[in-house]
């Protein structure tokens, strides 16, 4: 799905005549597309029944383009400034790590998609796409946790072959199908493991698709780490007498993605390694989504072809896997996700990758920590392919509730409730406010004064569209605090959030 940030103005009164000026100066109030997503639409979750005749064949496709035409999820607007724009984006405090943090940046070979981080005054840490590492603090009540979070978070390591007695209930989508679905995702399992991608099984009944393609998606689903097969499936049958064979990607040959797949495992352990230096698992699952942020660029090309496959360069065809993500540095929204299940199913979490719709066809996340649920797209809050670099942290740890307001997975699996907040970004930091007053937002100013955005999110609507008046509001205070009269911001409406630029 395509994501465009717009710009526009917000005055405070003695700035006026200088927005004016830059009116009749030409600037422009758009700001360039910033696209976030590109998943496909699915056929998974048709489960009307057919009549089927004596014999026949078939095919289904999880595209990777978007046939969205909406713009926008929201009305994400961004404050001109007198100043320059810098290109540089807030980490907020890593207070969780007991030895210096682990790099943002990539090796040298991708080392334009490379991040610094570099503690400021404040102990916040912020990076640019430049160079070097940084330290963080640990908080009291982060390392209250961390016995309880490490208990939780044991390397689970490639985690190939599920259980000892051959089953595959350690995998998100295995667990959600009927038995005739688990029959045949491990009747596909079995054919990639030993080198092929086709296998024959018998039919449970004569809704040969229904059965076939929610079985085949959830093993695509569950072992990203196949980074060249597709969510795409072909079949013919006589009878119930089935013949399937699961789509691949024609960069590679092995249907386990060979030397690809051996790549991918060296930078998720990387990457995991990294992030196991965090005691809690916030501060864990905020390092993974800053390194994606920082490090992974969405691939516009991929995104711009749709689902016209054919005309997809190797490079493009790449996007879609987690390879793309981690070892290309470019990725449409699936590759961002199939990237986080590797990772954190490395740290032993369970976690897995959805696809549905939001505004447009879409993948995202769901993982499980110390017993709750947290949903999360990282696509969506990746800005770098805004004018401005810079994280967002919108649809980090959300509810069902809150997701649900923009996000609709695919039909044919159920989904766990997410219904605790305790690591979203915005309550965790404590950026959060019921009810706005001018002392709250002061003191939420004055905590992230130093650092070069300002994060404040609302409960509620009538609390956001007081604090985000068009004149006076959280605007005055922003201009106090900064001494800047012309601001430039970010702002979603669907969940009532606002980012300043400092």
């Amino acid at each position: 799905m395509n994501n465009s940030y717009k710009k526009s103005l917000k005055y405070t009164l003695p700035a006026l005549l200088l927005a004016v000026l830059i009116a009749f100066s030409g600037c422009s109030l758009i700001k360039g597309g910033k696209v976030i997503d590109g998943s496909a639409e699915s056929s998974v979750s048709d489960t009307q029944s057919v009549e089927v005749p004596e014999s026949g064949e078939g095919s289904a496709e999880l595209g990777i383009g978007d046939t969205s035409t909406d713009e926008s999820i929201s009305d994400i607007t961004s404050q001109i400034i007198s100043e320059t724009s810098q290109q540089i984006s807030t980490l907020t405090p890593e207070e969780t790590a007991t030895t210096a943090a682990p790099s943002l940046t990539q090796p040298s070979s991708v080392a334009e998609s490379s991040s610094a981080v570099k503690p400021s005054a404040s102990g916040t840490t912020v990076h640019t796409r430049r160079s070097t590492t940084a330290k963080a603090e640990t908080s009291a009540s982060e390392k209250a946790d961390a016995s309880s979070s490490a208990k939780s978070t044991t390397s689970s390591g490639n985690g190939e072959s599920g259980k000892s007695d051959g089953t595959f209930d350690g995998r998100f989508y295995y667990s959600r199908l009927s038995s005739s679905q688990k029959e045949i995702y491990t009747k596909a399992y079995k054919a990639v493991k030993s080198g092929s991608t086709t296998f024959n099984y018998v039919a449970a009944s004569d809704d040969i698709k229904s059965d076939l393609t929610a079985a085949v998606y959830a093993f695509v689903y569950d072992f990203p780490e196949y980074c060249s097969l597709r969510t795409a499936v072909n079949w013919q049958y006589s009878g119930r007498d089935v013949t399937a064979t699961v789509g691949t990607w024609s960069f590679s040959s092995d249907p386990k993605g060979g030397s690809y797949a051996d790549d991918l495992r060296a930078k998720v352990n990387q990457i995991a390694s990294n992030a196991r230096s965090y005691n809690s698992v916030y501060s864990r699952v905020k390092y993974i989504h800053d390194y994606l942020c920082v490090n992974i660029r969405y691939d516009k090309g991929a995104y711009y072809k749709g689902n016209n496959t054919n005309l997809l360069t190797r490079s493009e065809q790449m996007s879609s896997t987690a390879y793309g993500a981690l070892v290309n540095g470019k990725a449409l929204c699936g590759g961002y996700s199939a990237a986080f299940v590797m990772i954190m199913r490395e740290l032993g979490y369970d976690c897995a990758y959805i696809s549905g719709t939001a505004k447009g066809n879409h993948a995202w996340n769901i993982f499980k920590a110390n017993g709750n649920y947290y949903y999360i797209d990282i696509t969506w809050d990746d800005g770098a392919d805004s004018e401005d670099e810079y994280i967002r942290y919108d649809y980090f740890c959300l509810t069902s509730e809150e997701m649900g307001k923009t996000h609709t997975p695919d039909g044919a699996y159920k989904y766990p409730s997410a219904t605790s907040n305790d690591l979203n970004f915005y309550v965790h930091n404590g950026y959060i406010l019921d009810s706005y007053s001018s002392e709250a937002a002061r003191d939420i100013i004055a905590a992230q004064k130093s650092n070069n955005f300002i994060y404040i999110k609302f409960t509620n609507k009538d609390a956001y569209n007081q604090a985000n008046s068009r004149y006076g509001g959280i605007f005055d205070e922003i201009t106090r605090a900064t001494g800047r009269r012309l601001i430039k911001y970010y702002h979603d409406d669907s969940l009532y959030t606002l980012v300043f630029e400092t």
